[in-house]
């Protein structure tokens, strides 16, 4: 299978230190280099990123036809509009990504999307996590956003209610 990621998935499993939920699901994650530049912005902010480093399941592609990210629509920053382009380039089977008008313009182009809660969703039901409300939870501390109805939802998907 393969998988692209935009930032914020990895971002955001970093800070709850959950990245090898990635791996777990996915064995690789494919990632563009300008990503990858976002993710390392959370060195500035004093977080470890070694483990990331010496993942060799994370691969950073430069080399791939780059058409939305020499043009991207207004509402899609660099990360998300290379990380489209990749999955593009490679065929993907899933491009994972959390903002929604990223997300309605990567399905518009025919990528399979999926997001930080729904690889939650797929760890949970995988026996990879135990509770999805704690991860949530951590997600929120760090300034992931969430709906109160999306967060019910999704706790009630995970039988945790």
């Amino acid at each position: 299978m393969i998988v692209v990621s935009d930032t914020s998935c990895i971002t955001n499993l970093l800070l709850i230190n959950h990245l090898c939920l990635l791996q777990k699901i996915y064995s690789e994650i494919r990632i563009p280099s300008t990503v990858y530049k976002e993710i390392l912005t959370l060195e500035k902010k004093g977080k470890d990123l070694s483990y990331l480093k010496s993942k060799a399941w994370i691969f950073v592609e430069n080399n791939f036809t780059k058409n939305i990210s020499l043009s991207p629509p207004k509402y899609i920053d660099a990360g998300k509009a290379e990380a489209i382009d990749l999955a593009l380039y490679l065929k993907a089977d899933r491009l994972l990504i959390d903002e929604r008008k990223g997300i309605a313009f990567a399905n518009q182009l025919g990528i399979a999307t999926i997001g930080l809660l729904g690889v939650l969703i797929i760890g949970k039901q995988n026996n990879y996590i135990t509770l999805i409300k704690e991860l949530v939870d951590k997600l929120i501390e760090n300034k992931f956003w969430i709906s109160a109805s999306l967060y019910h939802q999704i706790l009630k998907i995970a039988n945790e209610l």
